[in-house]
């Protein structure tokens, strides 16, 4: 990685406040998680406090975005100067700093004092879950319209209940949905629907001893709170805060110094891919007049930025206010296409045909990604298969490694875990209704489906690749091409 230069923008960031919570917002690709990286080093370089040591750590949402830190911290540096122009780099070049998920977090703070927890597995959650559902059903005759859904409607209902700390039916009642859509959509005998497939889960899951990973959160803010742990750090950044839960917020008050209260906040929300489902206020924090946004896009080409835009305008919560700007030196780049193939076998091999076509060199990140985790599996099968590239898992958690004949590497992951990431090119699969997005377009979850996709969109500094079946393609097909830069290539999938 080359030498990283804040531009003047972003530098104002490093000499905001230092004993309160701020917020950095800004659009895909304007350099967010860098200039939170500087700013723990401009912090760590600069403030004392009388009563406590600097210790700082930067906490984010994946391992993905860990490891992405990771590559940006040996360039980090001090030295900037309010309202300076030019600077002189100072002290010892790096960051020593704690780089860490919550869910790691949690745990080494689980581990110091010998709790134990045991997590559930994805197979065990579904059929805990079904097994409910199908129990509600024999019970209600008219068979209501709330337990048809798919699995995956409950298993989010239920991190939203736990990241939420509402574990009785009432609060769950008077909930508010941010961000989450209506309680039209979801009704009020709906709620008590859904509390009692909550209520059988939660038995289920003492009666088995198990734990999921909302309880890793639960159980560490209940262990901060009984060993009455504080001050742990002089300052928190919180890289894409947008998706975290409240569960998290109240650990993050608890362990921040009470004599700096200093917390950085980064995110954007449009690339809010979760159903998290509060406000700041809900969870006591308070950034009236200590918000400060990135607006211009330093990653992508003008045209990918364009499509992008094109995409999320179509969001329920969209303003202009939130539209970014192209970085005024980019460069206009390849046409991105959109493929109208045939099933994920033949998407998959006019991809390979397209690489080969491409001027790549080792060092080029590239991306084959879907939206579910079978969809990476059968991907990663295909790889294999065809034996031309090499392959590697984005998210450390899994494993798809494969030495193929060519030393190109392609990076193997779900579209949620390429959040955060800078890229060179990505493959984005499947991109049909019921895949992605995953719900009807009348669903109101509809918004998180498209900025999922608009954050895979974004990765990439030289072009994007959309993949979709003919005979079922996706509802944000004739968004994407609303934008004149996306070409439509329709293929006989047939010939594969």
């Amino acid at each position: 990685m080359k030498d990283i230069v804040l531009k003047s923008t972003q530098q104002e960031i490093l000499f905001l406040k230092s004993n309160d919570y701020i917020q950095i917002k800004g659009g895909a690709g304007s350099g967010k998680t860098t200039v939170a990286a500087f700013r723990a080093k401009h912090l760590s370089h600069s403030q004392e406090n009388l009563f406590q040591e600097k210790n700082i750590i930067i906490l984010t949402f994946t391992n993905a975005l860990v490891d992405e830190l990771k590559t940006i911290i040996p360039f980090v540096h001090a030295g900037y100067e309010k309202g300076e122009e030019f600077f002189e780099p100072e002290g010892k070049i790096g960051l020593d700093v704690k780089v860490q998920t919550f869910h790691s977090f949690a745990i080494s703070i689980l581990n110091r004092y010998g709790i134990t927890y045991n997590i559930i597995s994805k197979n065990i959650k579904a059929e805990i879950i079904k097994n409910s559902i199908s129990q509600l059903q024999m019970i209600y005759n008219n068979d209501p319209a709330i337990l048809n859904q798919k699995i995956d409607f409950y298993i989010k209902e239920i991190s939203y209940l736990k990241g939420k700390l509402i574990f009785n039916e009432n609060d769950y009642l008077n909930s508010k949905r941010y961000g989450r859509g209506t309680d039209v959509r979801v009704t009020q005998n709906d709620k008590k629907i859904i509390f009692r497939i909550f209520s059988d889960y939660e038995n289920e899951l003492k009666s088995r001893n198990l734990d999921d990973w909302e309880d890793v959160l639960i159980l560490c803010l209940k262990t901060i709170r009984e060993k009455k742990i504080k001050n742990l750090f002089s300052h928190i950044i919180i890289d894409e805060a947008q998706d975290l839960q409240r569960v998290a917020f109240e650990i993050v008050k608890l362990i921040i110094s009470e004599y700096t209260n200093s917390v950085t906040l980064v995110g954007d929300a449009n690339q809010k891919i979760y159903s998290s489902g509060f406000t700041w206020r809900e969870v006591g924090i308070n950034i009236v007049g200590r918000t400060v946004e990135l607006k211009e896009n330093l990653r992508t080409t003008k045209k990918i930025h364009r499509i992008s835009q094109h995409l999320i305008k179509n969001n329920s919560d969209f303003s202009p206010e939130k539209t970014s700007i192209p970085y005024e030196s980019q460069v206009e780049g390849d046409y991105p296409i959109l493929y109208e193939s045939g099933d994920l076998s033949a998407q998959f091999y006019q991809a390979i045909k397209l690489l080969k076509t491409l001027n790549l060199n080792v060092n080029d990140k590239i991306a084959f990604v879907h939206r579910t985790h079978s969809g990476i599996r059968d991907l990663f099968d295909m790889i294999k298969e065809d034996g031309n590239f090499s392959s590697r898992a984005i998210n450390p958690k899994n494993s798809f490694d494969f030495n193929g004949a060519s030393d190109i590497l392609i990076g193997i992951s779900t579209m949620h875990s390429v959040k955060g990431l800078n890229l060179d090119y990505i493959f984005i699969f499947d991109v049909n209704d019921g895949i992605i997005p995953y719900t009807d377009e009348k669903d109101a979850s509809i918004d998180i489906e498209r900025n999922l996709l608009y954050v895979s969109i974004t990765r990439p500094t030289k072009n994007f690749y959309i993949f979709t079946n003919h005979l079922n393609k996706s509802i944000f097909k004739n968004e994407l091409i609303s934008s004149k830069d996306l070409k439509i290539d329709k293929i006989d999938d047939i010939l594969f």
